[in-house]
């Protein structure tokens, strides 16, 4: 297992007080100075591996995905049925709202953010990229084994993020509208209908 040096280190402390910052106050609302106090360091530091706050958001915004990613694939990778591991990154993603929707939120405020500023847009177009290729590789996986039609590599991965994105805000926002657990499942089933052989 390779040494974590203090770099990585500081640079984690750094990225974990911005996510605690934007959760609480916003991109907009989060301040360098806020950041530093909540990292117990001085915004010297903080600009010592982060030159600019954009620099450290567009870092952050790919921290807080890789969080997510890394979340699904411990979850999934104890399962080897390819439509058990659908059913679970559902599931996970269920799980992840209701038990850190913090993360949720500071990924959608993100997203809004892309829609006005170029910078955050073209790195949101990035980590949706890596969002579908995730789930791209679990879709082949499938298709190797046969229990998916290999034309479902050309449409389930973004069919996929759009209904879990569209199930996760929906969560958020208007928690007591549906039973989560049955959309995760009838997400999934709608997808299975479309893609198995």
């Amino acid at each position: 297992m390779p040494k974590i040096g203090m770099e990585e280190i500081r640079r984690e402390q750094i990225l974990q007080a911005a996510y605690r910052c934007v959760a609480k106050n916003s991109i907009n609302g989060a301040r360098m100075k806020d950041i530093a106090r909540e990292a117990n360091i001085s915004q010297g530091v903080i600009h010592y591996y982060f030159e600019t706050k954009e620099n450290l958001l567009n870092e952050l915004l790919a921290w807080s995905l890789k969080e997510y990613l890394e979340g699904a694939l411990n979850k999934i990778s104890y399962e080897k049925d390819p439509v058990k591991r659908l059913e679970t990154l559902f599931l996970y993603e269920e799980q992840i709202v209701k038990e850190n929707p913090s993360i949720v939120e500071v990924f959608y405020d993100f997203w809004v953010q892309g829609t006005k500023q170029f910078d955050i847009r073209k790195k949101m177009k990035e980590q949706f990229e890596l969002y579908r290729n995730f789930i791209y590789k679990l879709v082949n996986e499938g298709v190797k084994t046969g229990a998916f039609k290999e034309e479902a590599l050309n449409y389930v991965p973004g069919l996929a993020v759009s209904l879990l994105e569209g199930f996760a805000i929906q969560q958020i926002i208007d928690p007591n509208s549906f039973d989560p657990t049955m959309l995760s499942k009838k997400s999934v089933d709608i997808l299975l209908q479309i893609m198995t052989k």
